[in-house]
């Protein structure tokens, strides 16, 4: 019967009471819970309930039947494993033997074997009551499945009652807890509830990481650059493989082959996990990928090498070392989280960190190394791998929420972009064509101003030799001036500011002594003009020197010409009657507005007009600035 403990729960034991009175609730809830209508104590899995047998006798008989009352049987107190290898050389098939009370229970009774490995049949008074599957090659996986059978009433007797507990195990695996034997009414409960914690939520993880794989490939086969699908489809992968070695019974491949699947899907786990967060993070650090993958390649190698006994004294070494990589995993992404702060980096990190936590928990549990866990712990990768792929699954919807936003302001852009270069395409090809058609139009122009300055200049040319009178002379050499101006407008290129300025100062010099007047004409700077330049910068300055000469009546006239960085200045004035301020002859104001310039009229100070062209120019580079004055 099982012994009393007086010891204090350990706050880890309290917890996980807590929990399983969570996952009682939650079964309750969805209907499968039963109910129990009993006088006694409820159950629970501890060496102090009255319902715990801890004590038994062992015979390692390999044998199908029960062993008989002279096999080699010994006592034993119970938790036991059998990894050592005095006891798996023994053989892998024992026999547990019970003694019960010699009594007839009132209520329906039960034997609950919550936890063990691999397989287990229960005989009652040399009778098979059940079993978890099959005993041979391979066995029936029971080692995460808890197993309750009903103790039929009739079977009871009144002068002894035997329990015997058949487990077959592999070498180097297996291990026999206490079993439990009391009423059905309040066994079944605690059974519903182990077997959701355990067998349940792996079915729902492995329903879970199924999806998330076929996902993870559906997004790469989209966009087979981006690995993070692919990596994240490989680790649900992973996770499946081991959330299948919670719940799958029978497997179909031999129990070796099986093993080595599930140790190295759960080393593979750990390389996938940093590849992902590598690529999710636009990193790549090839060398330590490297080495984490061939680290992990040894392993598998090993697994496949290795027997059962050495597997399993030394997968708890190998799935350690590759425990550190899931520690850089967490560690490079919480530095990521702190200078990134984006949520999904840190969830990432937490999650893959609780992830190793539980599977560390899960491998002390597995190794019997504490007692107090076999009591009521249960294995907890089941429950975390389904939030590490949510919360992985939540940072590539982010993710693809971001490129989709990216994407549609890329096109938003390109389309402004492709909108302004087609702009811009049409602008050059109407200057092009406007090009063109003034080029056309100047060859006729300068064709008809060859033909103006052959013949008519030669007629105008002898008209002013041949005039009868002053009078005539002048109106013809007028007209032959005016005929040069337009010739020389029909050149692109004409000449140096400084030339023509000469030219306009020697005509001016005489039509001011003809009028009694003296001139002052002063020059800073240099420039290039072509034949439109020339053309109405000419009209410009002698129309105002007839303004001034003609209208002004005064005794001198100041033109000075400027040429600044990107401006030439014409100043025209004079000391006569001047000009009501603000009035300007059209003829003046038009043709600085051709040359895209301006024109100011102003009173001078003291007497007379004061007149401002300016016209943008660029000065030519490398002329030297001078002045001169007459």
């Amino acid at each position: 019967m099982g012994e009393g403990d007086a010891r204090s729960r350990p706050a880890s034991r309290r917890a996980t009471r807590a929990l399983r009175r969570f996952l009682g609730t939650l079964l309750c809830v969805l209907g499968t819970g039963v109910a129990a209508d009993t006088s006694e104590p409820p159950f629970e899995v501890a060496l102090d309930d009255p319902r715990i047998f801890s004590r038994a006798e062992l015979a390692i008989v390999d044998s199908d039947t029960p062993p008989p009352a002279g096999a080699a049987w010994r006592p034993v107190q119970l938790p036991e494993s059998w990894r050592s290898p005095e006891r798996y050389r023994q053989g892998d098939n024992g026999w547990y033997r019970f003694t019960l009370p010699a009594t007839v229970p009132k209520d329906p009774q039960s034997v609950y074997l919550w936890r063990f490995s691999m397989n287990a049949a229960v005989y009652f008074n040399g009778e098979w009551i059940g079993d978890g599957g099959s005993f041979a090659e391979p066995v029936a996986r029971n080692w995460n499945r808890p197993l309750i059978f009903r103790l039929p009433t009739a079977m009871w007797r009144t002068d002894r009652n035997e329990l015997m507990v058949r487990l077959r195990v592999y070498p180097g695996f297996g291990h026999m807890t206490p079993v439990a034997v009391g009423p059905t009414a309040l066994l079944q409960p605690d059974h519903d509830r182990r077997y959701f914690a355990q067998i349940g939520l792996s079915q729902v993880a492995a329903v879970l990481m199924a999806l998330a794989t076929l996902s993870g490939l559906v997004l790469w086969l989209i966009d087979r650059r981006d690995t993070a699908y692919l990596f994240y489809a490989a680790l649900g992968a992973s996770f499946l493989v081991y959330a299948l070695n919670k719940f799958i019974q029978e497997i179909p491949i031999p129990a070796r082959a099986w093993w080595w699947l599930v140790h190295s899907a759960v080393d593979a786990a750990t390389l996938f996990a940093v590849l992902f967060a590598h690529r999710a993070l636009g990193v790549r650090r090839p060398r330590l990928e490297r080495a984490i993958a061939a680290v992990l390649l040894l392993f598998v190698a090993l697994y496949a090498l290795w027997d059962l006994p050495t597997l399993a004294r030394f997968n708890p070494v190998t799935h350690g070392i590759a425990t550190l990589g899931t520690l850089y995993a967490v560690s490079w992404l919480l530095v990521q989280w702190r200078r990134r702060g984006t949520l999904e980096i840190g969830s990432y990190g937490v999650i893959l960190l609780a992830l190793a936590a539980a599977g560390v928990y899960d491998q002390i549990l597995n190794s019997l190394l504490f007692p107090m866990l076999w009591r009521e712990g249960f294995y907890l990768m089941s429950l975390a791998m389904p939030a590490l792929l949510l919360g992985l699954m939540f940072q590539l919807g982010l993710r693809s929420v971001r490129a989709m936003q990216a994407l549609r302001v890329a096109n938003e852009t390109l389309e402004s972009r492709v909108a302004r270069a087609g702009a811009e395409i049409e602008a050059i090809y109407s200057r092009e064509r406007r090009l063109l058609a003034e080029r056309s139009a100047g060859r006729e122009r300068e064709r008809i101003y060859r033909d103006l300055h052959d013949n008519l200049g030669a007629r105008l040319l002898s008209l002013v030799y041949g005039a009868r009178d002053d009078r005539q002379r002048s109106l013809a050499r007028d007209a032959l001036s005016e005929m040069r101006t337009i010739v020389a407008a029909s050149q692109v290129d004409v000449g140096e500011l400084s030339d023509l300025a000469e030219e306009w100062r020697l005509e001016a010099e005489l039509r001011c002594e003809n009028a009694g007047q003296e001139l002052a004409w002063s020059r800073e700077g240099d420039l290039h003009l072509s034949g439109r330049q020339r053309y109405q910068l000419e009209r410009i300055v002698r129309e105002l020197l007839s303004n001034a000469l003609e209208h002004g009546q005064g005794r001198r006239i100041e033109v000075a010409w400027r040429v600044a960085a990107d401006l030439l200045e014409l100043h025209v004035s004079d000391d006569g009657n001047g000009i009501p301020e603000g009035v300007a002859p059209e003829g003046v104001v038009a043709r600085a507005a051709d040359l895209d310039g301006h024109a100011r009229w102003a009173a001078r100070p003291g007497g007379g007009t004061e007149v401002l062209v300016g016209i943008p120019f660029a000065a030519t580079p490398g002329l030297a600035t001078q002045a001169t004055a007459s």
